[in-house]
């Protein structure tokens, strides 16, 4: 996830956090006989109980997601913003979000689904494991290229990425592909 700013990750950092447990309490407050629906059922049902629906059925899943915002660090931040500013720290964050969320060996998991970010691992940043950027501040020209370019890194079964972009840089997409030629797109 790209945030607007430093603050903005933090606070997408909390807000993720409590999203997922509000999604879990509603969940489990579901009436059991929703709780057993089959898919055609559910298929039938308003959205968002199939939501609460889905995440009771990969409730464990859910439960162990984490979040982690990886930003830059001033001389004048808050001492809890130290977790995400210590580059020691960003490192064995980027360790652990390059590792699936499941494979046959546990020891080759790890819950940290989310990484949100500034600027920082915009460029230089080989994940093949990211399958979705979600963008909500500008970016143009070649740092866009290059934040789309992450994402669609191949690999883990994934034929390409995608890109949530909440701000609006479709535009800027455009006029960064302008300065190539066509058969090189």
């Amino acid at each position: 996830m790209v945030a607007y700013s430093r603050i903005a990750a933090i606070r997408y950092f909390h807000a993720l956090q409590a999203a997922r447990d509000q999604l879990l309490a509603e969940a489990e407050a579901l009436p059991a006989a929703d709780k057993d629906l089959d898919d055609e059922a559910l298929c039938q049902r308003p959205p968002k109980l199939q939501a609460r629906v889905q995440a009771w059925r990969y409730r464990d899943r859910l439960r162990s997601l984490e979040f982690a915002p990886i930003i830059s660090g001033s001389n004048n931040d808050p001492a809890e913003w130290k977790t995400w500013t210590d580059g020691s720290k960003h490192e064995l964050l980027i360790q652990r979000f390059k590792k699936p969320l499941n494979h046959e060996q546990p020891g080759k998991t790890d819950p940290l689904a989310f990484l949100i970010v500034k600027s920082m691992l915009l460029t230089g940043f080989d994940a093949p494991i990211e399958g979705v950027m979600y963008l909500d501040r500008p970016i143009k020209e070649a740092e866009l290229l290059q934040a789309i370019a992450r994402v669609n890194r191949t690999g883990f079964g994934k034929r390409c990425g995608i890109v949530v972009d909440y701000y609006g840089v479709a535009n800027h997409l455009r006029e960064a592909l302008a300065a190539y030629a066509d058969e090189d797109i």
